[in-house]
């Protein structure tokens, strides 16, 4: 047995109440110590931990809402390229509805006529589905935002109104797409 082991078990209970009662067991400090210095490591282990978790979580957050934004930021841009296209194609097809009337202006009365008008009609239809509306302009007071005067002419009894439209205006959604083309009278 080493010397250790036959001091320990050589100590008599006398000896351990002697040591108790002074208030000095060393096994018991040393454990103290050894426990106090895990908790502390513990703790600031868990402190990390705690920091960590939290960066993580507000990292997360912040990616979660930019992600939102690149959504919403996505679907308007969609939406106004959408849009853009749409107008795109109506404003093209404004010149054909120009040569509808054109063409009801040349023909005379009969069959051909009414179906032209018919086709006419239709189209108007789709037009107004979409929220595409001639912009009135003959004999209404002439406003640069919605008329663009191509002529003048002298006219007091009718100063300051359209007498005669060149080429029709439309809105979409209350923005103009093609500005009334008009003479007016000063």
């Amino acid at each position: 047995m080493s010397k250790d082991k036959q001091d320990k078990a050589n100590v008599t209970p006398e000896d351990k109440a002697e040591e108790t009662i002074i208030g000095f067991n060393t096994d018991d400090v040393l454990a103290d110590e050894t426990q106090a210095a895990q908790d502390e490591e513990v703790n600031a282990a868990e402190s990390e931990l705690k920091a960590e978790i939290e960066r993580l979580t507000n990292a997360r957050m912040r990616l979660q809402a930019d992600f939102e934004n690149y959504k919403k930021n996505t679907a308007k841009a969609a939406a106004r390229a959408r849009d853009a296209g749409i107008e795109y194609v109506i404003q093209m097809l404004l010149d054909i509805m120009d040569n509808f009337d054109r063409a009801i202006d040349a023909m005379a009365d009969g069959k051909e006529k009414d179906g032209i008008k018919m086709i006419k009609r239709q189209f108007s239809s789709i037009l107004e589905s979409n929220d595409v509306y001639e912009i009135e302009a003959l004999d209404k007071d002439f406003d640069p935002n919605l008329h663009e005067a191509v002529m003048r002419v002298q006219d007091e009894a009718r100063a300051g109104r359209v007498i005669e439209v060149f080429k029709k205006g439309y809105t979409k959604d209350g923005k103009v797409l093609r500005y009334a083309l008009v003479k007016v009278a000063v």
